[in-house]
């Protein structure tokens, strides 16, 4: 369970760089970056559930 964490907070932040990188040559508003904010959401949405499974209120 820790290193899927691991592997899913990697994945966040490579995403996190990529969705800056596209932003700073195509926009923030361009097509591409748009796509990466949402995979980013999604990424983050599942690592939010995670750990609500692993820390339930």
């Amino acid at each position: 369970m820790v290193n899927n964490h691991v592997n899913l907070e990697r994945s966040i932040e490579v995403k996190r760089l990529e969705m800056t990188h596209t932003a700073s040559i195509t926009g923030i508003s361009s097509h591409e970056t748009l796509k990466i904010s949402q995979d980013l959401d999604k990424l983050i949405t599942l690592a939010m559930k995670n750990n609500l499974e692993q820390y339930p209120i």
